[in-house]
């Protein structure tokens, strides 16, 4: 089924086009499916003997070097949609901004394409809207956009189950609409409920500033879909650290967690003694709440930088960092102490809300059992520690390394998570 729309060109007297100039030229005069995949320049069209275009003479377009500069499709969603255009095109990288058609994408793949996101996602998308949108980036967001108001809430029960203890997810895919969850329900027992618990902030809902805070608006919203019982939570990225504060609290309020379920989370501990002095020490600037939070977290990012620089590269860094806050602290010091409350600023970005709420989080002890599935390709806060942290905190810790990434862990191998947590669950 290798269908392609090729051009086969005979230029004027003149300056040769490229295919780039003549792609860009179609381009802007016809939809993305009318585009060729490939130009041929030729001399003259082949004409058979009775004057016509001998089709059969045309010559195949040769395979061209791949020159596109790729951006890394990133986030489980977009990384799992560039894997189904690799699949079907036959190419060995989809960027996030690559174009569908110039890749060698046509109407009958398209439609192949569409079905294949429909199996995947649960959503069936009309053509058109791969016309209008031919990228990852394009068509991730028209995706999103599509969801129907039910999936917008806080708490969504992709399934209902039977005697089995229920499951509450924390997706934590802030950009991608946690769609890798519907095959993590799929591969686990029919007879489990299957709760997504979204992330706070999504569709212009306000977003609490800590993990603490974010845990008790959870706690208040599983409590209410599941009033008595055992439960069973679970979480990745981001999403992994609010579920097992939201476990804590469920656990002081008499509920039972049989078991917590960490995919890429680990319990960062580092610098705990210091939190409390850099948040008084961030009071006495000025800084509010939310800046002590940054510069603890900033801590923790210099920490990560170091370790990933040789000596020179960490000299380098620390005389930056000391003069940059040499500068600040200047700055602060012209003024009298301690500063006036400033104007409230405007609320930042939800990914930055939340890495701030996440390198600002040390989580504390927990007397439960927790089961961390780790990508192998990512170095965790504390290197050498079999328990990505976890150990020191909590009853019992079950470790398991899965190939990839971090967003890979979620998109290529979900189906091995299911099948070893289905196991442990059972």
């Amino acid at each position: 089924n290798d269908v392609r729309l090729v051009a086969y060109v005979v230029p004027g007297r003149g300056e040769v086009p490229t295919a780039g100039v003549l792609r860009d030229f179609v381009k802007r005069r016809l939809p993305s499916a009318f585009v060729p995949s490939a130009f041929v320049l030729l001399a003259a069209l082949p004409l058979g003997p009775t004057g016509k275009l001998d089709r059969r003479a045309l010559p195949a377009p040769e395979a061209t070097r791949d020159s596109r500069e790729i951006v890394r499709a990133r986030g489980p969603l977009k990384l799992q949609l560039a894997e189904v255009w690799r699949e079907l095109l036959g190419v060995p990288q989809v960027g996030a901004t690559d174009d569908f058609f110039d890749l060698g994408g046509h109407s009958l793949l398209a439609v192949r394409m569409l079905q294949r996101v429909h199996d995947l996602y649960g959503t069936l998308l009309p053509l058109a809207v791969l016309y209008t949108n031919p990228t990852i980036d394009g068509l991730s967001e028209a995706l999103i956009a599509s969801e129907p108001a039910e999936f917008q809430a806080p708490l969504v029960r992709l399934r209902d189950g039977g005697e089995r203890t229920p499951l509450f997810f924390f997706h934590g895919d802030l950009n991608g609409g946690g769609f890798y969850t519907l095959t993590l329900a799929r591969r686990l027992a029919p007879d489990r409920t299957f709760w997504v618990v979204q992330p706070l902030g999504l569709h212009g809902r306000p977003a609490p500033m800590t993990i603490e805070a974010m845990a008790r608006v959870h706690v208040e919203q599983v409590i209410a879909a599941c009033p008595e019982g055992p439960l069973v939570l679970g979480g990745y990225c981001n999403g992994g650290l609010v579920a097992y504060e939201t476990a804590r609290l469920l656990t002081a309020a008499g509920r039972h967690v049989e078991r917590l379920v960490l995919v890429a989370t680990d319990a960062d501990t580092r610098f705990r003694a210091l939190r409390w002095p850099i948040a008084a020490a961030a009071r006495l600037m000025g800084l509010g709440p939310e800046g002590a939070l940054e510069q603890f977290g900033r801590l923790r990012y210099f920490a990560d930088r170091l370790r990933e620089l040789d000596t020179a590269g960490q000299a380098a860094f620390l005389a930056r960092a000391a003069a940059r806050l040499a500068r600040q602290l200047a700055r602060r010091l012209r003024h009298a102490l301690p500063l006036p409350a400033p104007d409230v600023p405007a609320a930042p970005p939800l990914f930055e809300r939340y890495y701030d709420a996440c390198m600002g989080y040390v989580p504390g002890p927990w007397p439960g059992r927790v089961v961390v599935f780790w990508p192998e390709a990512e170095l965790p806060a504390r290197a050498g520690d079999p328990s990505y942290g976890w150990a020191r905190l909590v009853a019992r810790v079950d470790t398991f390394r899965i190939p990839g990434d971090h967003d890979e862990i979620v998109t290529r191998h979900i189906e091995r998570i299911a099948t070893t947590l289905e196991e442990l669950l059972a």
